[in-house]
């Protein structure tokens, strides 16, 4: 299914972005068909990703970054102005049209779009940086995203989580603990609310 997308400008902590995001009418849409385009938002966890990124550059000048469960891809556009590559996926097939949209309007030519399950990520995929923003959100997913993420972490890369402050995600964070190597906080308006987003920076 194609959305018809809209032009949005967000506003960042030192920056603003123009992206195209899905027509409201045709996610609502979707809700009353009781399916939840979650890739389809554009959620505070990832404008806190960005904003991270903005101020701390250094985290994505490397040869390769790579976005998990990307959805719109705010993150990954604006690591694209200091990586060398980076490959924006998604498990949602609807969600490729959408980055490929985003990058092609921010002429990021060297930004891949595609769809990949963090599960199955493919062997050949070398990623220095690894990006993820707002996934930790169902605790039956908990244990197979953190042996995911440990095995990533093992393999050398380095992994920045951008996270709402959920009770329920409290065991998960948890974990992630002994892995942090630098922690922050980002407070995120958005549709008239505060959003507080912690940002862990993950190494082994």
């Amino acid at each position: 299914m194609l959305f018809p997308l809209t032009n949005q400008t967000i506003q960042l902590q030192q920056d603003e972005i123009t992206l195209y995001l899905p027509e409201p009418a045709a996610v609502q849409a979707c809700l009353q068909e009781q399916q939840n385009p979650y890739w389809a938002r554009l959620w505070p966890a990832s404008i806190g990703l960005s904003n991270f990124i903005v101020q701390y550059p250094a985290w994505v000048q490397v040869p390769l970054v790579l976005e998990l469960a990307a959805g719109i891809g705010l993150p990954s556009l604006i690591a694209a102005r200091h990586a060398q590559q980076v490959i924006c996926t998604d498990i949602e097939p609807n969600a490729i049209p959408v980055m490929q949209a985003n990058s092609q309007l921010h002429q990021c030519t060297n930004v891949t779009c595609t769809v990949a399950d963090w599960l199955q990520l493919p062997t050949s995929w070398h990623p220095e940086t690894i990006l993820l923003s707002d996934v930790n959100y169902e605790p039956a997913a908990f244990a197979g995203l953190l042996q995911v993420l440990q095995q990533l972490l093992a393999a050398g890369a380095c992994i920045i989580l951008a996270t709402p402050q959920r009770l329920m995600a409290k065991p998960f964070i948890e974990a992630l603990l002994p892995f942090t190597i630098e922690q922050h906080e980002e407070t995120v308006p958005l549709d008239g609310s505060l959003h507080f987003i912690s940002i862990l920076v993950l190494k082994q």
